[in-house]
């Protein structure tokens, strides 16, 4: 179905998709089933699981492959997200991530914690534990930088 048509077709379907499913979830369950069903085909196609209702509106995926969200996680508006993501759980707490975020490639982010707003985390960082607003984080364990 979407094999020919590029990328950027696939990133939006997904994101339509996701949003619908969002929609009718949360007020009229019938029409809900039938987009859910279209939702699972895009994310077994590129191998992404993002649940309904765990991102504000803006999310920006620039390309897609593997991506995971734990559905119990939050996520403010205008994330973007690359591939190679893993937002996950550990003993049942999760991230809880703040407005205009960058979450840059291969990163990985679990457990109770809280990411500001405007923070960009940088490719294969491993973040455990909390950053305040406007962080730049990196590295294994995540730690902060002082950017100019």
């Amino acid at each position: 179905m979407l094999s020919g048509l590029g990328e950027s077709f696939g990133i939006y379907k997904l994101l339509v998709y996701l949003r619908k499913c969002e929609y009718f979830s949360n007020r009229w369950w019938v029409l809900s089933v039938y987009y859910k069903f279209k939702l699972k085909a895009v994310e077994n196609r590129f191998s992404v699981r993002i649940p309904i209702n765990v991102f504000d509106v803006g999310l920006q995926i620039p390309h897609l492959g593997p991506i995971v969200v734990h559905p119990n996680a939050k996520i403010g508006k205008n994330c973007r997200i690359h591939v190679g993501v893993n937002i996950g759980a550990e003993k049942d707490q999760v991230p809880v991530i703040g407005n205009d975020c960058y979450i840059g490639p291969g990163a990985k982010i679990f457990g109770g914690i809280m990411i500001g707003d405007r923070c960009k985390i940088g490719a294969n960082a491993v973040v455990n534990k909390s950053f305040d607003d406007d962080q730049t984080i990196i590295g294994v364990p995540g730690h902060s930088i002082i950017a100019d």
